[in-house]
C-alpha cells in the first residue's frame, strides 16, 4: 500500500498559465498551478487566507497498477446561493457537464469549506499513516512502532460532499454526485504520480485540488 496519489493517462494537470497538459506528458521543471496552504494548516475553513500560485515539478513517475484500486468521482456545478435565481436557472447551472476524476482510492482531495482533506479509503489510509517503524538503535536489528494520529486531518469522501476546484485565479466548489469503485475490474493500467514540487503541496487535476505526497517548503 502507498499514501501517494495516482491518476490514469489523460488526466489534465493545470499549468501555470491556465492551460492543461496530460499527466503522462508532465516532466521535471514544468510550471504548474498550486495553492499555497501554509496559513491554514490543511484546514479548508480559511481558504481565503491563502493564494493560488505557481511552482515547478521536482519529480514525477509512472508505474503499473490495477484499475480495481481506483475510483471515478462525478460532480455537478453548484448555483451561487447569494444570487436570486429561478428554478430553471439553477437547473441549467447544475446540469452543465463537469469532467469526472479517476484517482486511486488513497488519493487525497481538498473538500469544501470546513471539510478539509477527504479520502475514499479513509480507514485503510489512516491505518497506514498512523504506524511507522524505525530501528531502536543504529546497530540494532530490533524495531519500534511509532504511532501517530492523523485522524483529525482526513475525512471520508462521500456522495453529496463539496470538493474544492479551480476557477480561473479563484476557487469554487463542486458537489460529488457519484463514486464508482472499480473493485470488480481486473485491468492492468499505467498510473502516474506527481511526487514532489519545488513549493506547495497541491496540484489541480481535472480542475480538482489534490494533495501531492511530498513538497519542499
Amino acid at each position: 500500500m502507498t499514501d501517494k496519489t495516482y491518476f490514469p493517462a489523460g488526466s489534465k494537470i493545470t499549468l501555470a498559465d491556465g492551460t492543461y497538459k496530460n499527466i503522462e506528458d508532465i516532466v521535471e521543471g514544468d510550471e504548474i498551478q498550486t495553492y499555497e496552504m501554509a496559513n491554514e494548516e490543511f484546514d479548508s475553513a480559511n481558504m481565503h487566507l491563502n493564494e493560488q500560485t505557481a511552482t515547478k515539478v521536482k519529480f514525477t513517475y509512472s508505474e503499473e497498477a490495477n484499475l480495481k484500486d481506483f475510483i471515478k468521482i462525478e460532480f455537478k456545478q453548484l448555483a451561487d446561493s447569494q444570487l436570486e435565481l429561478s428554478t430553471e436557472e439553477i437547473e441549467e447551472i447544475e446540469n452543465v457537464e463537469v469532467q469526472s476524476l479517476t484517482v486511486n482510492k488513497y488519493g487525497t482531495l481538498m473538500g469544501g469549506a470546513n471539510l478539509g482533506w477527504v479520502v475514499y479509503a479513509k480507514d485503510e489510509l489512516l491505518s497506514y499513516l498512523n504506524k511507522n517503524t524505525e530501528p531502536v538503535g543504529p546497530d540494532s536489528d530490533e524495531i519500534e512502532v511509532l504511532v501517530h494520529d492523523f485522524s483529525a486531518t482526513i475525512a471520508q469522501l462521500e456522495v453529496g460532499q463539496h470538493i474544492t476546484t479551480d476557477s480561473g485565479k479563484n476557487l469554487k466548489e463542486l458537489e460529488v454526485t457519484a463514486i464508482t469503485d472499480f473493485v470488480d475490474e481486473d485491468e492492468e493500467i499505467t498510473a502516474y504520480c506527481i511526487d514532489s514540487l519545488e513549493n506547495g503541496h497541491t496540484v489541480f487535476v481535472n480542475d480538482v485540488l489534490v494533495k501531492v505526497n511530498e513538497a519542499d517548503a
